[in-house]
């Protein structure tokens, strides 16, 4: 199974989020992990220009944007992936 990693940034924007709320945008994240292909997964989306390579998940009115990378703590054959969470924001606070 795939896994995810919230980066300092993304912990610092998920702070002033209401609790409940906070933990929402966190369990958006338990079903792409679970499928063999993240970025395929119906709510994820690859970014263009400014943002390419990164991906974005939508919770509601917030965006959550992320890398999928090589998972280093899994043994090469397993080829398991890292989603590694940059930034969780508002749709309006995110882009800018």
């Amino acid at each position: 199974m795939h896994r995810y990693i919230l980066s300092r940034s993304a912990l610092k924007s998920i702070r002033p989020i209401p609790k409940p709320r906070a933990k929402q945008i966190i369990a958006a994240f338990d079903e792409p992990v679970s499928t063999e292909k993240p970025a395929e997964h119906r709510n994820v989306k690859a970014m263009k220009g400014t943002w390419s390579g990164m991906y974005r998940i939508r919770i509601g009115e917030y965006r959550a944007l992320f890398e999928i990378i090589p998972d280093p703590d899994s043994k090469p054959e397993h080829k398991l992936l890292l989603l590694s969470i940059e930034a969780i924001r508002t749709r309006s606070g995110i882009y800018g």
